[in-house]
């Protein structure tokens, strides 16, 4: 049985696990999708979001109890949140260098 800052630990250990395998994933996702001509929209952020919390749970399958599901529960919803604030956030701000706007437009294939 762990202790209470075992488990705090853990948890911000997990946070951490899940924001990193998402970056990974996501980066991943959108390659894939665009070797098979796929446009970028939404769907990357879903599907990578999916695929995190799948093998965050399969990795950590032997390690969850019930006493101390919540913990990952929790992990996994404040990871969401953050992932959440940093879209919505990173979407607010526009690049206004010389070229950065026209490299990034050709990089998802608006140009």
């Amino acid at each position: 049985m762990e202790t209470k800052k075992e488990n705090l630990e853990r948890f911000i250990l997990n946070i951490g696990i899940l924001l990193i395998l998402f970056v990974v994933l996501n980066i991943l996702t959108t390659t894939v999708l665009q070797i098979i001509n796929v446009a970028m929209s939404s769907a990357n952020i879903i599907v990578s979001s999916i695929l995190t919390i799948g093998i965050f749970l399969l990795l950590n399958r032997k390690r969850i109890n019930k006493k101390d599901c919540y913990w990952y529960i929790g992990s996994i919803l404040i990871t969401i949140l953050l992932i959440i604030v940093a879209t919505i956030y990173s979407g607010k701000i526009y690049d206004s260098s010389c070229d950065g706007n026209f490299y990034h437009k050709t990089a998802i294939r608006i140009n």
